[in-house]
């Protein structure tokens, strides 16, 4: 299941319980058990931030909310890092390194 929840019905014929999220929609019959993904083969996202190799046009990473970095190579995009995707770029002067960013909430210890 992913965490950013955006919506939750009932279907009152049969009892299903619908999940909507960044993530895509899941649906349980065991009431919150188990959840069954019914958003496959989708291919949406909301994007942060998009990079572009200088060395390499087809060579392209995008940084999306809650659902991680993925580059895109010309020909599919393939999921690089999780969390909240964010900013996301390739080195300029060398190919070999990528840079994606994850955002985080840490506690500070007073004293």
């Amino acid at each position: 299941m992913h965490t950013d929840q955006h919506v939750v019905a009932l279907n009152p014929l049969n009892s299903r319980i619908y999940e909507g999220h960044d993530g895509g929609l899941h649906y349980s019959d065991d009431y919150f058990d188990t959840f069954i993904n019914i958003s496959g083969g989708l291919r949406i996202g909301q994007t942060y931030r998009i990079g572009q190799a200088a060395y390499e046009k087809d060579l392209v990473i995008n940084g999306y909310q809650d659902n991680g970095s993925s580059i895109y190579d010309g020909n599919i995009f393939s999921t690089v890092a999780g969390g909240d995707g964010m900013e996301s770029l390739f080195d300029y002067s060398d190919p070999n390194y990528v840079y994606t960013t994850y955002i985080s909430t840490i506690k500070r210890s007073s004293g």
